[in-house]
């Protein structure tokens, strides 16, 4: 699941579609791949599991796919970002300051700086890990509540 995350990522990069809606595409691509690998993750616990499961293990076990995925992947993005692709960020950031002098009440030296802090490897990596840990939780849950309700799945 990761080296799909991986080869998607890869591959916008090497087709020079980072500012396309290629690069959107792939955000949910990716979100899609955590959601199926907490899937298949509590699947394969519960499969290796002889006997019934509560909703609290099929919790964990699918906490535990999200967390494997979310620091994988942000070590992934920050690596992309700092070394494969260093110019992103930048460029992002100039467009971002272009659409900005359009507007009267928008201090630009301010907005750079600010610019700087949020669009650096750094943050980015920081912000995905979080915002994965927190999309996998909610896709554990969810998923640990459905499997309960469909046949073929132990669960007490």
């Amino acid at each position: 699941m990761l080296a799909i995350s991986f080869l998607l990522k890869l591959s916008i990069y090497f087709n020079n579609l980072q500012f396309s809606t290629m690069d959107n595409a792939v955000l949910f691509a990716n979100i899609f791949i955590l959601m199926t690998g907490v899937f298949f993750g509590i699947r394969q616990f519960k499969g290796i599991r002889e006997d019934v499961t509560s909703y609290l293990e099929d919790f964990k076990a699918g906490i535990r796919i999200a967390a494997i995925y979310a620091v994988c992947m942000s070590v992934f993005l920050y690596l992309y970002y700092a070394y494969i692709d260093p110019s992103y960020f930048e460029i992002k950031l100039q467009r971002q300051l272009e659409a900005a002098q359009n507007q009267d009440n928008i201090d630009l030296a301010k907005a750079k700086e600010m610019g700087q802090f949020v669009l650096s490897p750094y943050f980015q990596s920081t912000l995905s890990l979080i915002g994965f840990l927190i999309l996998g939780s909610f896709y554990s849950a969810i998923i640990s509540f459905l499997v309960r309700k469909f046949s073929g799945f132990r669960h007490q």
